[in-house]
């Protein structure tokens, strides 16, 4: 157990959180508030970078004018491999208590807001590690401030560096905008609401209602475009399914975008439960889906593994989180997985099918038995039985 004291956080996270205490409420509360209203409160989102996915939360204070600009004081921690909750309140002094993955880290920092027209930058100062980790450079996330208060960017630096950063209000994440998409379909080739490069695929279960969270599934691809994975389950057990389109086998930064701009936005328009995201793919697709398990810890209940194990670097998933396996007898991985599976089934929740076939997403029937087999463990029931291996 470890505790991380207040004296860590930013005295400008303090004076911010401060400062909006007094904030008198608008004039008009049915009016559409100015830009530079929407800028102070707390903000939460992802940042795509070094191959990982990390989570901010911000705290912007009362704005001053200054000339065309208004300038507000902020600071915020940022964190990766921790559950957020965990993470902010060890920001605010409370202890970090289990076992949780080697490279999680936390760190605070001061910003500087700045508005300009519609230009929002928040310029980052002064880091200070709150809980592990090494060095961590001061951000900087300028884009244009969108209605009703998101912030969606790259950021490009030398050596190719590329990374993307998603933020909103905090009050969105439990205020989704009206469904403006038909339940019961597959949607192919979504653009996130609020812009960015990368896509994915939607099913959003006949039974879907914004008042209730739901558990959310997304699939990976070796090859990209990846589809839901089983509309019928999702039907079946009332889960929301993604896709991943633009993530494939190769350099695991990019798929780290498409992962945080799919899901940011799948919360931006549904009622998700976050404590309840499952992740799925066939081979490489597998490998990232062991390693957004471990991107999304306290988040994650579950993966399921076709045709490969985890990526090399995630040596292991984190607590709590559930594996079913599906390899085929003549699988080249099949040697990898039938090796895995016994170790893990020592440390958590675990099964799998051996089918009859080769280096394949396995049968319809076997994603769906391990679809249902993790809504078993969910509700506390008994899982459905697997058959022998090869049958």
């Amino acid at each position: 157990m470890i505790r991380a004291g207040t004296a860590l956080l930013s005295s400008a996270l303090l004076s911010a959180a401060v400062a909006l205490a007094g904030e008198p409420a608008p004039a008009d509360p049915k009016a559409e508030p100015r830009l530079e209203d929407l800028v102070p409160g707390n903000w939460f989102g992802y940042h795509a970078a070094n191959e990982s996915v990390y989570r901010h939360y911000i705290v912007v204070g009362k704005g001053q004018k200054q000339g065309e600009k208004t300038v507000y004081p902020a600071g915020g921690i940022v964190w990766v491999a921790l559950p957020d909750e965990l993470a902010i309140g060890c920001a605010k002094g409370q202890p970090i208590q289990g076992n949780w993955l080697p490279r999680s880290v936390i760190h605070a920092q001061d910003f500087t807001v700045t508005l300009e027209g519609t230009k929002l930058t928040f310029a980052g100062a002064n880091v200070r590690r709150v809980f592990k980790g090494g060095q961590y450079n001061p951000d900087t996330f300028t884009g244009e401030l969108k209605r009703p208060g998101v912030l969606v960017g790259e950021v490009t630096g030398p050596k190719d560096r590329h990374e993307t950063f998603h933020l909103m209000r905090e009050e969105l994440l439990t205020k989704p905008p009206a469904l403006d998409l038909e339940k019961g379909k597959t949607h192919g080739n979504l653009a996130p609401l609020d812009g960015g490069s990368y896509h994915y695929s939607l099913y959003i279960p006949k039974s879907y209602d914004p008042a209730k969270p739901m558990p959310l599934l997304v699939n990976c691809s070796p090859g990209g475009g990846a589809p839901p994975l089983s509309p019928k389950m999702a039907e079946q057990c009332g889960w929301i399914m993604a896709g991943l389109t633009e993530s494939k086998n190769g350099p695991v930064q990019p798929s780290a975008e498409n992962v945080a701009a799919a899901v940011f936005d799948i919360r931006r328009r549904l009622n998700v439960d976050t404590k309840r995201l499952y992740w799925s793919g066939f081979s490489g697709g597998s490998r990232l889906a062991s390693w957004c398990a471990c991107n999304f810890p306290g988040s994650t209940a579950g993966v399921i593994c076709m045709g490969a194990g985890y990526l090399p670097s995630v040596g292991t998933l984190p607590e709590g989180c559930a594996a079913f396996f599906i390899v085929g007898q003549t699988d080249s991985n099949h040697a990898e997985v039938t090796g895995l599976f016994p170790q893990e089934k020592k440390r958590r929740k675990a099964e799998m099918i051996i089918h009859p076939g080769g280096h394949s997403w396995g049968r319809p029937e076997d994603q769906e038995l391990a679809i249902a087999w993790l809504q078993a463990l969910a509700e506390g029931k008994t899982p459905p039985a697997v058959p022998a291996p090869g049958k």
